[in-house]
């Protein structure tokens, strides 16, 4: 199955490659950054400019790590 278009690292660095010149992690990074915003607005949450960079890093970790485990089924 692999030899069509190399080892199986060959295969996964093209993909990657074709994903990133698709801009998914843009699109993905734009999408977290307007549900965070749209939550702290929607709370009426008040943050000073450090105190919400660091919430969003936090939180985007969280969700990120989460969902790279349901990818993997859950594992």
């Amino acid at each position: 199955m692999l030899d069509q278009g190399g080892s199986y690292f060959d295969i996964k660095n093209k993909l990657v490659g074709r994903l990133k010149s698709s801009k998914v992690d843009e699109k993905i990074s734009t999408l977290l950054q307007s549900a965070f915003d749209e939550a702290i607005k929607s709370e009426n949450i008040v943050l000073a400019s450090e105190e919400k960079k660091r919430l969003k890093t936090q939180i985007t970790t969280e969700f990120l790590n989460d969902l790279s485990k349901l990818i993997r089924g859950g594992q």
